[in-house]
């Protein structure tokens, strides 16, 4: 690292202001060369050259250790709702040029782009791209409600993530529904089958956590969209539709209190534990009245 008495004055090669002399830090800025391959083909064999740094030199005092969330701000607007860990998952997915990519090839637009305010360089169709990126990062991050309604399956109404139903599992208008990313984590996982009866084992393992190789849903098992007038906004909470629907999920976590969430599990083993009493007392009951 040089000696910041010996630092002239010179532009960051992130966000592109004006560093004055002995400011910043300059040195070797650590990349993956393996990303900028993926982001930015045009550089990737110089950078690749000496992996895995890039020795663009100069850092402003900002960008030495860059805040993610107001990079967002200042190239989007300073009300973005944005996390930090959304802000760097968009700025790396989106490719966010930093001014030393502007400047490497510079024309003297791209120059006078690239000095002066931070991130002044980036293009609007650059800000459009990360704007686009950021929207899907939070799509995949926070809970959303869905365009199609609530789970098909399972009824609940907001979930981090949807998937399309397969065209068996339909709102009984006959428009199509969505899998909440519970559920269609375990249709994914079991193959993703379309059949609305392999669509229903699945609901019975997604409500009670029950699966067995050759088992088969309950005949009068009902998924979410294919019940009388169900409501398309969903609910808040999942399997929770119907009294029958949660009268089988209880009965099955009795059986086996291990399927129950770790939170009933306790009120599942009692249960059992009476039951298991109360027929204990019954067999010895019969036993005396036969001698």
């Amino acid at each position: 690292m040089t000696n910041h008495e010996t630092i002239p004055a010179s532009i960051c090669a992130l966000c592109g202001r004006r560093v004055k002399a002995d400011e910043g830090s300059q040195g070797y800025i650590e990349m993956n060369p393996t990303s900028l391959q993926q982001l930015d083909g045009r550089t990737a064999t110089r950078f690749n050259a000496v992996p895995p740094y890039h020795a663009w030199t100069r850092l402003c005092n900002t960008c030495e250790r860059p805040d993610y969330v107001g990079i967002i701000r200042t190239v989007l607007g300073p009300d973005t709702d944005v996390t930090e860990a959304e802000a760097k998952r968009a700025i790396v997915v989106a490719a966010l040029p930093y001014a030393e990519r502007v400047l490497e090839p510079a024309s003297a637009d791209e120059i006078k782009r690239a000095t002066g305010k931070p991130w002044k360089h980036v293009r609007d169709e650059d800000r459009d791209v990360l704007r686009d990126v950021l929207s899907d990062v939070q799509k995949q991050t926070r809970p959303t409600m869905s365009e199609r309604g609530g789970c098909g399956m399972c009824a609940v109404s907001v979930s981090v993530g949807w998937t399309d139903a397969p065209s068996s599992l339909r709102w009984p208008d006959g428009s199509p529904t969505a899998m909440c990313s519970r559920c269609a984590a375990t249709w994914r996982r079991r193959g993703e089958p379309p059949k609305i009866d392999r669509l229903r084992t699945l609901g019975v393992e997604c409500s009670t956590g029950y699966s067995s190789l050759g088992y088969e849903a309950p005949a009068d098992f009902r998924l979410y969209a294919e019940t009388k007038n169900p409501d398309h906004a969903g609910s808040a909470e999942p399997w929770a539709y119907a009294l029958g629907l949660v009268a089988f999920i209880e009965e099955t976590w009795t059986d086996d209190p291990r399927l129950a969430p770790e939170h009933r599990r306790a009120e599942f083993e009692q249960r059992r534990d009476a039951i298991l009493a109360e027929w204990r007392a019954q067999r010895r009951a019969e036993a005396v009245s036969a001698w």
